[in-house]
């Protein structure tokens, strides 16, 4: 079973063989791959509108270094190990997140876009068969 831990340096997770990102040898060095048909960030962000790409691409960013304590971009980032608990940890750091550019609290319509985003990868790894459908309902059943 694979399991992610959450500490105060983010979700460590814990990879597997046919994902993107993964742990190789015994020093723990991280081996990622290219194969983006695999990749549940890069076949949602494919199919939403070219000027939605940039926009949700931030979203998935700014989720992947809280959920990994800056360890993984939004591209290298286990998506397909988020959990419920995992996503209800970043929807409250969301909430709580400063925005660089306003010095503010992110907007609730920021955190609803980010959420989204949460929703959308989670559905293209469900497609791509790397959750199950238990799973993909389970961690995609916020709150906005």
């Amino acid at each position: 079973m694979e399991e992610i831990t959450t500490s105060t340096s983010g979700i460590q997770p814990t990879m597997e063989a046919n994902h993107p990102a993964r742990v190789n040898g015994a020093n723990g060095e991280i081996q990622t791959s290219t194969d983006r048909d695999r990749s549940p960030y890069h076949v949602y962000l494919a199919r939403l509108a070219a000027g939605s790409r940039p926009t949700m691409a931030e979203s998935l960013e700014r989720i992947a270094r809280i959920a990994s304590g800056g360890r993984f971009a939004g591209d290298r980032f286990p998506w397909h190990q988020l959990r419920y608990q995992h996503v209800q940890v970043i929807r409250t750091a969301l909430v709580e997140t400063v925005s660089e550019r306003t010095g503010k609290t992110l907007s609730p319509a920021s955190v609803n876009k980010s959420l989204s985003a949460i929703r959308g990868v989670l559905k293209e790894a469900w497609r791509l068969e790397l959750i199950g459908a238990e799973e993909f309902a389970r961690a995609t059943d916020i709150e906005p």
